[in-house]
């Protein structure tokens, strides 16, 4: 087995503990409910910044999206890491709101 192998188990491994760890432990759920918070927030403004024709124009939701997140994220001084969290969960709420 190579490298690339031991190298993918182990970035899995601590991403698993690290999913353990926001979902099991007190703190770490203080931590995921504030980046659902932050994720709400951010959502919410991108609605508001894209009239209801415009959702498929995924290049134009990406734009508006990395402009808002860029703008909440000084406003709360999210660190890079709490930023790309916050970014995959508005991803997300942006996938289901296309749904309906």
């Amino acid at each position: 087995m190579g490298k690339k192998f031991f190298k993918g188990a182990l970035f899995g491994g601590l991403v698993g503990v690290g999913l353990m760890w926001l979902k099991h432990t007190k703190r770490g759920q203080e931590l995921r409910a504030k980046m659902l918070e932050h994720a709400h927030h951010v959502s919410k403004e991108v609605l508001k910044r894209i009239p209801e024709n415009d959702w498929v124009d995924a290049a134009k939701v990406e734009r508006v999206l990395n402009d808002v997140m860029k703008e909440y994220g000084e406003t709360k001084q999210l660190a890079g890491a709490a930023k790309n969290l916050v970014v995959k969960e508005v991803k997300k709420q942006i996938k289901n709101y296309r749904k309906k």
